[in-house]
Formats: structure tokens, C-alpha cells, sequence
């Protein structure tokens, strides 16, 4: 059972990431490109797939205990650097947070479930999955929540900051 609520616990701290991130990619591309030019994040986020051959070869060498919170804590010291060099209607920080952003949820949450092999045998998995599912679920609405409460308040570039919080969180719990 503390399994179970540690792995939902988890998969809702990564959604909450996502969640807060999603709605800021598309503002920060929308923001920094004209709208003729919108096309060009599609095809940023197709050159992503071109870091998958790379994920594969690290994720065969480096044990996952090791390469799971290494890629979590490198995801949430890539928000502090997108934080840093923030600028306003930045074209060129919008694809490429644009692209970053499909990578950084596909990568996570592939890391999540790898973690999940580790901690649960087949059997324990297929009965945890759909509640782990569940938390991950809440955790997309409540970052969708956040940035939805706070982009004015706190401001687009500190919500990398909350979303950095909660991938470290993360980090280091994994």
C-alpha cells in the first residue's frame, strides 16, 4: 500500500510539471512568433524525436536507479536556465521551449513508468496502474490550475521556477 500511494504521489508530481508547462509552451511560442509563422514549433517538436536513439543508448548503460532521478534533476536544472535567460517575445526561446517541452514530457513520464518496473512485479503493476493513472490525472488538472491561477500573479517566467519545484520534488522522492 505505501508503495502504491508513493508511486501515485510521484506520477502526480510529474503531471503537476507537465500541467503547469503545457499551457506556457504555447504562450511563449504564440508570444514570440508570427502567426504565419506558428508552423515552425511543429516542426522543432518533430527534430525531438531525434533525442530518442540517445535516451535508449543512456537508459542501456546507466542503471535506472541512477538514470531516472539523474534525468529528472538535469529536466528541472534546464527550467532554471530557461528561467534565466527568459525574454519576453523571444521567438527563438519559444521553439525551443516548444520542442524541450515534448521532450521533457515524453522523457519523464517514460521515466516514471520505468520506475514503476522497478517497484512493482507484473501482477502488483496491473492492479496499481489505473490509480496511478488516476493521480497523475489530478496532478495535470492541478498544474493546468496553477498556471491558470498564478501566470498573472507570479508571472509566466517564475511558474518554470514552481514546475523546476516540482520536478526536483520529485528527484529526489524517486
Amino acid at each position: 500500500m505505501v508503495r502504491l500511494i508513493s508511486m501515485m504521489g510521484l506520477y502526480f508530481l510529474v503531471l503537476v510539471a507537465v500541467g503547469i508547462l503545457r499551457p506556457i509552451k504555447n504562450a511563449l511560442a504564440l508570444d514570440g512568433l508570427a502567426e504565419g509563422d506558428f508552423y515552425q514549433v511543429y516542426l522543432v517538436s518533430a527534430f525531438v524525436v531525434l533525442f530518442a536513439p540517445i535516451f535508449n543508448y543512456l537508459a542501456d548503460r546507466i542503471r535506472w536507479r541512477t538514470l531516472i532521478p539523474a534525468t529528472a534533476a538535469f529536466f528541472a536544472l534546464n527550467l532554471l536556465g530557461f528561467r534565466a535567460v527568459y525574454s519576453e517575445g523571444s521567438a527563438l526561446l519559444g521553439m525551443v521551449f516548444y520542442g524541450w517541452y515534448d521532450l521533457f514530457a515524453a522523457v519523464l513520464v517514460t521515466q516514471f513508468f520505468m520506475a514503476v518496473q522497478v517497484f512493482f512485479n507484473a501482477r502488483e503493476a496491473k492492479a496499481a496502474i489505473p490509480l496511478v493513472i488516476a493521480a497523475g490525472s489530478l496532478g495535470v488538472v492541478f498544474g493546468g490550475v496553477i498556471t491558470g491561477l498564478f501566470a498573472r500573479t507570479v508571472g509566466t517566467p517564475n511558474l518554470l521556477l514552481v514546475a523546476a519545484g516540482f520536478v526536483t520534488m520529485f528527484a529526489v522522492a524517486i
